[in-house]
């Protein structure tokens, strides 16, 4: 009977848990989670570097921001459980990049694109010229993009 019982244990109840999906699919034993992006994002385009749609917990995940011109991102994060997380802190307005951990969960990118307004302002001066600066600085919009 001994016999009998360490045969299940070692070699059936494995075979079992495995078909029904309780042993996480890949060989580290890291079960992977799906990545999507909404498709409610306007004005702007927000995608998953490397075209990642899949990743396993603690993955560091790149996203990458693509403001419509005219706009800059408002806000980004991503849903999960019923849950909204806010990573816009971990945005690099620089390399138009955002970064975070993969958690332990599917998960959908959200993100928000607002209207960009830059005041210009003029110094003119009749005796020696003047000058035009934009705030914040140097947002000065090349006039082909006016066009």
């Amino acid at each position: 009977m001994k016999h009998f019982l360490r045969v299940i244990f070692l070699f059936l109840l494995p075979i079992l848990f495995s078909t029904c999906n309780l042993i996480p699919p890949d060989a580290k034993g890291n079960k992977t989670y799906k990545i999507a992006v909404s498709d409610d994002i306007t004005n702007g385009k927000i995608t998953v570097k490397d075209d990642l749609k899949m990743a396993d917990r603690g993955t560091q995940i790149t996203l990458l921001i693509e403001p419509n011109y005219y706009y800059e991102l408002a806000s980004v994060g991503y849903m999960t459980g019923g849950r909204t997380y806010n990573i816009y802190s971990n945005y690099n307005e620089t390399t138009q990049e955002c970064t975070f951990t993969m958690p332990s969960a599917d998960i959908e990118v959200i993100g928000r694109f607002d209207r960009y307004f830059r005041r210009i302002y003029t110094n003119v001066n009749p005796s020696g010229g003047g000058s035009i600066t934009t705030e914040p600085a140097n947002t000065a919009i090349p006039m082909e993009k006016l066009m």
